[in-house]
């Protein structure tokens, strides 16, 4: 009896055995499963960083290649796509450019031939021995675009400051001039003037202008002053505006509904007693603001004074198709000076022709506004006249022609 349990307590033992070898089995496959699944995860995971690693290169080596070059999305360029293989997947790799829309130069302002200015300043007076090109004095002045002078470039005391161009004289150069690439003096080469090529690009206006006389200082200190689009005659009330009413912005608007504001300055100081002094405007006030064009980041009719900063006060033709800007014309002797203060002028927006912001008159007024010049007395001579004729003795009923009342006394 008892050897016969002992035969069953074998068998029973062998069975056990027999499981828990099929339980390790069964574990331990499961375990080098795992074990597989992990290994190739790595490679996979190994695979995908290397991948990573040569997208990530590829794409600074692309933006890297615009970032470098002559690219800015004008209209009739490429972008070229980049195609290399993966250093560390030996992967195709190709990088496709495309501007996104409403960007760049073909975006939103469309800049090309046909509205690109040569230069951001330009000088066509005469060349060496005549008179000076561009003679920069007291504050200092930033231009973006390039600088090209028919003759001189002088600057002192304050720094002629070039942005994206490169400043170029027939003549030559002196002072501070700061720019890259360097400046390119005594050229000997004369300048071109585009309006000769395409006058209708540069065409200047000759109609449509009003008369304006100076405003006049606002009672509360620190107000904008505000000038309408006009024909402007008088250098020395501007320059007493200017000088007198502390604290002040002046801005000169544009016309209504967005369109070019026009400036006529034919200042006839000096040509009789009715206007006195030089055909100069001086701004020289250290804490004179002027702006002029549409407002940006500043409000001109804030009840509490609103500093403009210059640079960026009015809205830039290169940033918006639709922006309400200026056109300064000096005619005859008439000139600007500017030995302090800031000053920021801001062009219109064209398809068709550059933003031209300040310019030399090339011609006379279609038709001449009159203004404080229209009438002036001397004298009266009563020999011949009429039966009844009484002498003018009463000039407060005089008018001029734009409807002002007389002030001058006899």
């Amino acid at each position: 009896m008892n050897a016969g349990r002992g035969v069953r307590d074998r068998g029973a033992s062998l069975v056990l055995v027999l499981v828990l070898l099929m339980f390790t089995g069964l574990v331990v496959a499961a375990v080098m499963k795992l074990a597989r699944t992990s290994l190739d995860s790595s490679l996979v995971t190994s695979e995908q960083a290397r991948m990573a690693l040569d997208v990530d290169g590829a794409l600074e080596i692309a933006v890297n290649g615009i970032r470098l070059n002559d690219y800015d999305n004008e209209l009739g360029q490429s972008c070229s796509s980049l195609d290399l293989t993966g250093p560390n997947s030996e992967a195709s790799l190709q990088v496709v450019c495309q501007p996104v829309p409403g960007t760049g130069e073909a975006g939103s302002v469309a800049i090309d031939a046909n509205n690109r200015a040569p230069a951001g300043l330009m000088s066509l007076g005469a060349g060496p021995g005549g008179e000076a090109g561009i003679n920069q004095a007291g504050a200092g002045l930033l231009v973006s675009g390039s600088v090209i002078s028919n003759s001189t470039i002088t600057t002192s005391p304050g720094a002629l400051t070039v942005t994206d161009g490169q400043v170029t004289a027939r003549g030559s150069c002196s002072g501070t001039i700061a720019g890259d690439p360097s400046p390119a003096c005594n050229t000997g080469t004369a300048v071109a003037d585009p309006a000769v090529a395409e006058p209708a690009k540069y065409a200047q206006p000759t109609t449509g202008v009003t008369y304006r006389p100076v405003p006049a200082c606002p009672r509360t200190a620190g107000q904008t002053v505000k000038f309408e689009p006009g024909y402007y005659d008088d250098a020395v009330a501007l320059t007493n505006l200017m000088s007198t009413c502390a604290g002040s912005t002046f801005l000169f608007q544009p016309d209504a509904g967005g369109k070019v504001g026009n400036y006529y300055f034919d200042f006839r100081n000096g040509e009789s007693p009715a206007l006195s002094g030089d055909p100069v405007w001086q701004i020289s006030d250290p804490k004179v603001r002027m702006v002029a064009g549409t407002p940006r980041g500043w409000n001109p009719d804030a009840k509490r004074r609103d500093t403009p900063t210059i640079p960026g006060s009015c809205q830039s033709p290169t940033q918006s198709a639709t922006n309400g800007g200026v056109r300064f014309v000096f005619g005859g002797r008439s000139r600007i000076e500017l030995t302090a203060g800031q000053v920021e002028l801001c062009g219109q927006y064209y398809a068709d022709r550059p933003p031209i912001v300040v310019q030399g008159a090339t011609a006379g007024l279609a038709a001449e506004p009159l203004g404080a010049l229209s009438v002036w007395l001397t004298g009266f001579d009563t020999t011949g006249c009429p039966k009844g004729f009484v002498p003018f003795n009463k000039p407060k009923l005089a008018t001029y022609v734009d409807n002002q009342r007389a002030s001058k006394t006899m």
